[in-house]
């Protein structure tokens, strides 16, 4: 048996409290599984490019988020087309949606592309 993990519905709400608080606004875009849909934030620059990130499990076991678009922010077009295939993938999946104020924190996982 895995190290127990929080409800989706938590911990999404806690990404969204965390981003408010730290200056950013934070919307649910699409409600996944309660128990166990993964995570996808949608990260918009000033710019109108956005990092998709993904929640993901290192090999030594500690939680990430792995960004989906490589090495630079993503046009709106590419963003478009990550998620759709990422919602193909898992219909669970949980999409919040944060425009950054400025480059405030608010993730405490670490971010790998």
């Amino acid at each position: 048996m895995g190290t127990p993990r929080l409800k989706a519905g938590f911990r999404a709400a806690a990404i969204i409290r965390r981003a408010q608080l730290a200056g950013h606004f934070a919307a649910l875009i699409k409600r996944g599984d309660e128990d166990a849909g993964a995570l996808l934030l949608q990260l918009e620059y000033a710019d109108r490019r956005m990092d998709l990130l993904m929640e993901a499990n290192r090999g030594d076991g500690a939680r990430i988020w792995r960004c989906l678009n490589g090495e630079g922010p993503a046009d709106a077009a590419r963003a478009a087309d990550l998620v759709a295939k990422e919602k193909r993938i898992d219909p669970d999946l949980w999409i919040i949606a944060v425009e950054l104020n400025g480059d405030a924190a608010f993730l405490d996982e670490a971010v790998e592309r």
